[in-house]
């Protein structure tokens, strides 16, 4: 998978003009946290993060659906709004909208449920939980850019397979850092790997 930080200028400049920049730049900051806290295998954070995107993608959804951006609706309320038949939408393509708030829905709630956000004596934050998240989370973000991307179906596709393609780096780039990814090597194999990067 590559680094939606690596897209960043490409989603930022052709996504749908009515989401306001804001809100486009909260969406891919929170997906590079979610990339990040999953690949340093902190389950906990990844499925807190997961859940902050579920929210940016919610609001997304509802202010193109509705005409009206709001920053404080919940995700129960966005979802509530885009589900209900009786309301006149917007969204380009009904369908998704209504597919992407059942993933929502379903992701929301998992984090939840799962020891990941409130306390659970049952469960704790895992590996199998977040899997679930992050893989849900990045059909989300796929999806939301198959449908509110404004440019060549190339450059979508390009990003889209670079964002879905499973890899399993070694060292991660973002702008100001690199990153280990692996978590049991001593300080002296980490300084070696990033020296020979």
């Amino acid at each position: 998978m590559a680094s939606i930080n690596i897209f960043k200028k490409e989603i930022s400049n052709n996504f749908n003009r009515l989401v306001p920049k804001t809100l486009i730049l909260d969406l891919i900051e929170e997906y590079e946290s979610l990339e990040q806290e999953f690949l340093t295998e902190k389950w906990k954070h990844t499925q807190t993060e997961g859940g902050r995107l579920c929210e940016i993608i919610a609001r997304i959804l509802y202010g193109l659906d509705s005409g009206k951006f709001n920053p404080n609706k919940t995700v129960d309320d966005c979802l509530k709004y885009i589900n209900n038949d009786s309301l006149s939408h917007n969204y380009p393509e009904r369908r998704s909208a209504i597919l992407i708030s059942k993933i929502i829905s379903a992701t929301y709630k998992l984090r939840s449920l799962r020891g990941g956000v409130h306390f659970s004596s049952d469960f704790k934050a895992d590996v199998v939980d977040s899997r679930i998240i992050i893989e849900n989370c990045r059909w989300l973000l796929i999806e939301v850019l198959r449908v509110l991307f404004n440019s060549d179906k190339v450059l979508l596709s390009n990003i889209c397979k670079g964002l879905a393609n499973p890899i399993n780096p070694l060292v991660i780039e973002y702008p100001d850092k690199l990153l280990v990814l692996h978590t049991n090597l001593k300080a002296e194999e980490e300084i070696l790997i990033l020296l020979n990067h």
